[in-house]
């Protein structure tokens, strides 16, 4: 992995947006990230962790990321472009921040968000875009997690010597963040369980033998008894497999007793039964003369009863011959009794009709309803009722046509309520189009005012947006013009030196050219300067004599420096040009790029109002033209309602007058409040009653005549009958059922007499004893003998079963304590290696500790290779067992072998230079060892946060070859120090420039290039 550019904004002490081109500083492969304390130079690797892992190292949280000089209203954020595996990536995140609400007061929160693409020249092909994804993904392209990337190319403040000072425990947590070795946690946690399954198995299976005893026990018990019945169950229980085959025998010798017992009890039960049957019949016998006798001591008490029963029956069949005349009177006067109560009735429902009658006729209200009246007052009554009829119909007439008068008067007066509600609806409907129109009116004003000044707010969105590009392009611009301004100065500087070396070397030239000028001269021959031809003293050159080729040299080094100098000035007037062209263009928010921003969104804002105006013109023409048809319809409603509800109210009126001079005459001929047609429902119902009361008067005169012909032909039957009077001969009356069953009671005893003296003049019951056999006796024999069979055959039954199921659990038995003696074994040696893999036994050292041990030594012997180099050869660094101790937490441990002495001591007692020399070694130990366990990992940068600040010159510059060494290969250093004697040694890094010292005053900036020397 290799980091070539990473651009912050708003992140940290970095207000204004901040972009550092790291491949400008890998050409020279070591490079200082230097300023004064609190500027902000971790916050640079912070956000190198951030943009790729999305957390930082350290205590610092990422929810204080926000730049706290930044606008509320600015989104802090942070992008890398990096190379991995031959690709190059763009990865960039914002972190949880907040952000004034858009409207209302307070803020609002914002989630994180995060984008990974891959560049193909310049294009980015988005790879993923959740948090997650992206992680896992970094993770993939990278070959590190976060924490591993944080300890092997980022060395965090504080942090690398971690590996060093920590304790066992806290080291274990380092590596495991480092190298995975959740396989061999996994191997050992299996083992504990494979070890706790195999203790669980010899548990079971003994549990399973003791299961086994505890049945034979069981099974034993029932047949213990017949040897030792003192014995409890308990003490029957076998202890091991001899004791159960001991069981085995005995159960044997138990069943065969048991079978010989059941034979006997067999010849017993059936001598009981032979007994029983013979007893059974004798008893049966006595049983059934017992019987006879009793039922014919019965009958002899039942005969007074038949004796009555027969005389009851002679006198039923002589009162049958009466049966017919007797009936007919019986129902003759019940048929008069009957019409009596019904003329009760019809006399009662008459007065009841007659009290519910509304205007009847005198002679029907006078009429004496308390008896059935005569014939003559009943006709009389019927023919006033007939002539009061013709009355009540002209009556009835009238009242229909006052209700027909006042139903057309209630029509007109809902019509006019209509009508009226039509007109008062619709002024409330055109008060409400009035209102509404005029707003409507000022709105499509607004709109078309709007339409004319379209034109100058687009101009002045267009001009707003070019004012915030170019300030926002002028900070870019006048970064490049610093660094042009820099280069010029250095160029004309070195312009300078040339030049002032060129006539050094010139000069210097001329003060030896009469040397030269001598070694020319010849004897006899004039000199070229002043023509003598004798030459006595001739000019010897200088040591630092220069010949004409340095001097030409040297003119065309200057001459070049001259070039790269107008070059690098023309540069800087070209960028000096687009400088002022684009504070010209950004004009007064030159300086502030929020502001410009916030400018050309408000203009964008404000065009973006005017056409939504705009575009409603349309729409607010349709509606008031709407507002103005619909009054126009409205007005023209109003007035026809108007005229509608008048004429109504006039209909209603005349109605009514109509209604009321009918209702008069009603009122006059019955009286107030009697409506005719009442009195003609209730004169129906009376006319009803009336001739009613007429033919019950018929039916009394027919029904009395029949009574009297029937009683005299009853009593001339009783002159020839036995019966001294009709209720004598009823008494005497029985229904055919009654006299068939007092026939066949006769009968059915004088049977049962003859049937029962049959019975004891039988020969077989003439020698029985007076006194019954004893059949319960014989019979308790039985179940006794039974009994004793039935419990023989369920002994030896359940001693059979008893044997064979002793012998399948001696079997087994015998089975499973081979099973046990197996699975003891077994136990016994998983649980040995997972104690030695838990670090339980000798020497007290886990698994995963154990490779974390060889992970550590890896590393130390990495670290040693540097650390000899940084020391002079006298420091190596040791990993320490500490098993002897019985700590679980041992191999782990560091020590320090110091070869001036010999000796091997702990790494506290290292000094502040000495430890921080130890702890780099082992922190690029580290990185080394991940790189060469992470598959080959190639790692491309490294990056060390403070630490140098304890070293003397020399284990300074020592330090500082093995820097150099690490660059070795292309790949890239960066220190972060504000040690000053680094930058005499580093010529090119990074300056942080904290809010006091720079030009904004609200945020560090940032200057890369060649250090300037303290």
């Amino acid at each position: 992995m290799k980091p070539h550019r990473l651009t912050l904004e708003a992140f940290g002490p970095y207000v204004d947006p901040v972009a550092i081109e790291f491949d400008e500083l890998a050409r020279d492969g070591l490079f200082l990230i230097h300023g004064p304390t609190g500027a902000g130079k971790t916050y640079l690797l912070d956000a190198m962790s951030f943009a790729l892992y999305g957390e930082v190292a350290g205590d610092r949280g990422t929810h204080t990321l926000k730049s706290d000089h930044a606008d509320p209203r600015a989104a802090p954020r942070v992008a890398l472009e990096f190379s991995a595996q031959g690709e190059r990536y763009v990865v960039e995140r914002t972190p949880a921040h907040t952000m004034p609400k858009v409207r209302g007061e307070g803020e609002t929160t914002k989630n994180p968000t995060v984008a990974l693409a891959r560049l193909d020249g310049a294009a980015a092909v988005p790879i993923a875009s959740s948090i997650t994804e992206v992680r896992h993904e970094v993770e993939r392209l990278v070959g590190l997690d976060a924490s591993q990337f944080q300890q092997v190319i980022l060395l965090p403040q504080g942090r690398f010597e971690q590996v060093l000072r920590a304790d066992s425990g806290e080291r274990e947590k380092l590596l495991k963040t480092l190298f995975d070795t959740v396989l061999y946690e996994r191997a050992a946690f299996w083992l504990e369980e494979q070890a706790k399954d195999a203790r669980r198995a010899v548990y079971e299976q003994q549990e399973a033998l003791d299961v086994r005893r505890q049945q034979a026990g069981h099974e034993w018990a029932p047949f213990a008894g017949d040897e030792a019945p003192e014995v409890d169950e308990g003490a029957t229980v076998p202890a091991d497999q001899g004791a159960l085959d001991v069981l085995v025998e005995r159960i044997g010798q138990a069943a065969t007793d048991a079978k010989a017992a059941v034979k006997v009890a067999a010849v017993a039960k059936r001598d009981a039964q032979k007994h029983k049957d013979h007893i059974d019949v004798v008893a049966a016998r006595w049983d059934r003369r017992a019987a006879a006798r009793t039922r014919v001591a019965e009958l002899d008490e039942q005969r007074d009863t038949i004796d009555i029963d027969r005389e009851t029956l002679s006198n039923a069949n002589r009162a049958e011959q009466l049966r017919g005349s007797l009936d007919s009177e019986a129902r003759l006067c019940g048929d008069l009794s009957r019409l009596e109560a019904e003329i009760a009735t019809d006399l009662d429902a008459a007065r009841r009709t007659r009290d519910a009658g509304v205007a009847l006729p005198d002679a029907v209200v006078g009429l004496d309803l308390t008896v059935l009246p005569p014939r003559a007052a009943l006709e009389e009554s019927s023919s006033a009722l007939a002539a009061h009829r013709p009355v009540l119909e002209e009556l009835g007439r009238k009242a229909t046509e006052a209700a027909v008068e006042e139903a057309k008067a209630t029509t007109h007066l809902g019509a006019e309520q209509t009508q009226q509600t039509i007109v008062d609806e619709g002024k409330v409907e055109a008060d409400a189009l009035r209102a509404e129109r005029l707003p409507a009116t000022a709105r499509l004003d607004a709109a078309r005012s709007a339409s004319d000044r379209i034109p100058l707010l687009a101009q002045a969105a267009t001009d707003a947006k070019a004012r915030a590009d170019a300030a926002a392009d002028l900070v870019a611009a006048r970064k490049e013009q610093s660094k042009a301004e820099r280069s010029a100065t250095r160029a004309d500087k070195a312009a300078n030196v040339a030049r002032k070396t060129a006539l050094d070397v010139r000069n210097q030239y001329l003060d030896g050219i009469a040397a030269t000028l001598a070694g020319g001269l010849e004897d006899g021959r004039p000199c070229l300067v002043c023509g003598s031809t004798e030459h006595p003293a001739l000019a010897v050159a200088a040591r630092d004599a220069v010949d004409k080729e340095e001097v030409d040299a040297a003119a065309t080094v200057a001459d070049e420096a001259d070039v790269a100098a107008r070059a690098a000035n023309d540069a800087a007037k070209r960028i000096d040009k687009r400088v002022a062209t684009l504070e010209a263009t950004a004009g007064a928010v030159a300086p502030d790029v929020s502001a410009a921003r916030a400018l050309a969104d408000a203009a964008s804002a404000e065009l973006g109002v005017a056409t939504r105006q705009v575009a409603t013109i349309k729409e607010g023409e349709q509606r008031v033209a709407e507002i103005e048809k619909r009054l126009v319809v409205l007005d023209r409603q109003i007035g026809e309602a108007g005229k509608a509800a008048a004429a109504a109210s006039r209909a209603a009126a005349d109605a009514t007058m109509r209604a009321i001079s009918l209702r008069g005459g009603v009122v006059e001929a019955l009286g107030e409040g009697i409506s005719p047609q009442a009195a003609l429902d209730t004169l129906g119902p009376m006319i009803e009653a009336i001739d009613t009361l007429g033919r019950r008067n018929e039916q009394v005169t027919t029904a009395t005549a029949s009574l009297k012909t029937a009683t005299g032909h009853l009593e001339r039957e009783l002159v020839a009958s036995p019966f001294v009077d009709a209720a004598e001969a009823r008494a005497g009356l029985r229904d055919e059922p009654t006299r068939t069953r007092l026939s066949a009671r006769i009968k059915q005893y004088d049977d049962d007499v003859l049937k029962q003296r049959g019975i004891l003049e039988a020969p077989d019951l003439a020698e029985l004893a007076d006194d019954r056999p004893d059949a319960l006796a014989a019979q308790a024999g039985v179940e006794r003998a039974e009994l004793g069979h039935t419990g023989a055959v369920e002994h030896h039954t359940g001693a059979s079963l008893a044997r064979t199921e002793l012998t399948r659990l001696a079997e087994e038995h015998r089975v499973g304590d081979e099973a046990l003696a197996e699975r003891r074994e077994r136990a016994a040696m998983v649980n040995a290696v997972a104690d030695r893999c838990a670090g339980r036994t000798a020497p007290k050292i886990s698994l995963q500790r154990w490779v974390l041990a060889a992970y550590l030594a890896d590393i130390c012997r990495h670290a040693n290779a540097r650390l000899e180099k940084m020391t002079s050869g006298r420091y190596q660094i040791r990993v320490h067992g500490d098993g002897e101790r019985g700590n679980r937490q041992a191999g782990l441990g560091l020590r320090v072998l110091d070869a001036f002495t010999g000796d091997e001591r702990e790494v506290s007692t290292l000094s502040g230079g000495e430890t921080f020399q130890a702890s780099l070694a082992l922190a690029l130990g580290v990185a080394d060892a991940v790189q060469a366990h992470t598959g080959g990992v190639h790692l491309d940068a490294l990056f060390i946060d403070e630490g140098f600040g304890t070293l003397d010159p020399d284990n300074l510059q020592l330090a500082m070859d093995e820097l150099d060494r690490l660059r070795e290969g292309g790949r890239m250093v960066g220190v972060i120090s504000h040690v000053g004697a680094l930058r005499e040694r580093i010529r090119s890094g990074i300056e942080v420039v904290p809010p006091a010292e720079n030009q904004s005053g609200k945020g560090s900036t940032i200057r890369v290039g060649e250090i300037a020397l303290p």
